[in-house]
């Protein structure tokens, strides 16, 4: 592991990795989209992503709640939410569509990935 960090910290001085991102190992500049959570929903509640591109979904609560304390993304994860602005970063790997719900499975929407 401390070869591989060395090698990695090298690389990047020299240059060699200037397209390439630890965070962001596929390069690609992220999706970013923004939606609304509140006591009625997700805004919008279908939102279109490109496949093998790193996503960053801006997700504003409105009011938090037993509700929207939480969003829950299949096969990708669960997200903790503040009132306010939110933050979440993943890349979706297959085409299709992938759902997203609030934590008591209430509120509901999709990614439709391409």
């Amino acid at each position: 592991m401390k070869r591989l960090l060395t090698l990695l910290a090298i690389l990047a001085i020299c240059g060699c990795m200037e397209n390439v991102s630890l965070t962001n190992p596929t390069g690609k500049e992220p999706q970013t989209i923004s939606s609304e959570m509140g006591i009625y929903g997700f805004t919008p509640n279908s939102i279109q992503l490109q496949r093998d591109t790193p996503v960053v979904w801006k997700l504003y609560v409105l009011s938090l709640n037993a509700c929207t304390n939480k969003v829950i993304i299949e096969g990708i994860g669960e997200y903790p939410l503040k009132e306010g602005d939110n933050i979440i970063e993943f890349t979706p790997s297959k085409t299709g569509e992938i759902s997203f719900n609030c934590g008591m499975n209430m509120l509901r929407g999709k990614f439709v990935v391409q």
